[in-house]
């Protein structure tokens, strides 16, 4: 069944509204909305109310073969300062010195945001397609939210 923007955006800003909630998964929160706005601009829907045919993971990656390229693109955060603000709390923000020391010994900031843009893609593809998620998507599990 179809879903509406309004009922879409209010799944992602309502994904991770309970109980405390990590830096990590605001930031995931905020990647969601951002791949949805654009989600909604390259389709050129402006109403709230207007129904959202079904969406996959290659739409949402846009040309690039997986999250991985989509970050290492450019396509989303391109600073590691602005990568580590968005996901990490302030006491790991001041110990990775803003960014200028990497996230842990197997990854850079781009790996860590390429992480989460996967996650966030698989929240938008939630509030999207409903309880199969996005198809090709290592992650195919959705929360059944309370949206009145």
């Amino acid at each position: 069944m179809p879903v509406s923007v309004l009922q879409a955006r209010t799944y992602i800003e309502k994904y991770y509204d309970s109980g405390h909630v990590s830096t990590f998964k605001k930031g995931v929160k905020q990647y969601a909305l951002e791949l949805f706005d654009e989600l909604l601009g390259h389709r050129k829907i402006e109403g709230d109310l207007e129904l959202l045919d079904p969406v996959t993971r290659e739409e949402l990656l846009n040309n690039a073969k997986d999250w991985s390229e989509y970050s290492y693109s450019g396509s989303a955060l391109v600073y590691d300062e602005d990568i580590c603000k968005r996901l990490y709390p302030p006491s790991k923000v001041k110990r990775y010195r803003e960014g200028d020391l990497p996230p842990n010994n197997y990854e850079n900031w781009l790996d860590v945001q390429a992480r989460a843009l996967a996650k966030a893609a698989g929240i938008v593809g939630c509030a999207i397609n409903g309880p199969r998620g996005l198809r090709g998507s290592a992650k195919g599990k959705c929360r059944e939210l309370l949206i009145c």
